[in-house]
């Protein structure tokens, strides 16, 4: 494994593993020893953890490591507006690699498990009436009550998609410009969903982005110089990220 920066002077740091096994285990290091620092000087660490495939092996990596999790608060990056159980679920995949197998000191679902809903063309409401923006409101007021107002989070657990977007921060979606904690997306891939915005994701403490697979190539080529996609607008200096050797393409070295 080896250790380099890409970008600015100030940018994010990446750390190359081998394969996606190695990256999952490193992953997991690093959010530990993040969390860890965080209570050294806070009771609580606020940690926001993020859905997909790639997450799921770093989780189920770091629900083995021996975290104070009394002290961690955890809530989610972003979810899809599907019903409470439906596979889609970001929070299926979190509570079957991490949130079953650990003790938090809380955990926000975002939106509330009451309440998620799909929302596309031929459907509108929630599972209990509520409209989209009925949900972004009650969870924003729950957000804050979480976080605090602004929010704050302390580590933050991102990927990175194909085409550069980042939680559900995606290319060309006005949520890129929402000021607020939470936002709501445009339709994407069929499911509107809630994301934390820009300004939160920016001023995390520390963020690690999990990236894997030759198919993020492109976009992993995209953050080493000044750019536009999503995932721009958010990494910063305190951001590391975390890539296999196919994610980083045969031009890193």
């Amino acid at each position: 494994m080896t250790s380099s920066t890409f970008g600015p002077a100030t940018g994010p740091t990446i750390l190359e593993c081998e394969d996606p096994a190695a990256v999952a285990q490193r992953a997991a290091e690093q959010i530990h020893r993040c969390i860890d620092e965080v209570l050294v000087h806070k009771h609580t660490a606020v940690v926001a953890l993020s859905g997909g495939s790639t997450p799921r092996h770093t989780l189920t990596e770091l629900a083995e490591r021996d975290v104070d999790w009394s002290r961690v608060q955890i809530t989610q990056v972003d979810e899809r507006l599907v019903p409470a159980l439906h596979p889609d679920r970001n929070l299926i995949m979190l509570f079957e690699a991490l949130l079953s197998r650990i003790s938090p000191a809380s955990v926000l679902a975002m939106p509330p498990l009451e309440s998620p809903r799909r929302s596309d063309s031929s459907q509108s409401g929630s599972d209990h009436g509520e409209s989209p923006d009925d949900v972004l409101r009650a969870h924003r007021a729950a957000f804050a009550a979480f976080a605090g107002a602004p929010a704050h989070i302390d580590v933050a657990v991102l990927g990175l998609g194909d085409d550069g977007h980042t939680a559900s921060l995606v290319p060309g979606d006005p949520v890129l410009a929402d000021t607020a904690d939470i936002g709501l997306t445009q339709l994407y891939n069929g499911t509107q969903r809630l994301t934390l915005t820009v300004p939160v994701l920016r001023s995390a403490t520390h963020q690690i982005m999990v990236v894997t697979g030759e198919s993020k190539a492109a976009a992993v080529a995209r953050l080493r110089r000044p750019g536009h996609d999503p995932a721009h607008l958010v990494i910063d200096e305190n951001t590391v990220v975390v890539a296999d050797s196919a994610a980083l393409g045969a031009g890193h070295r």
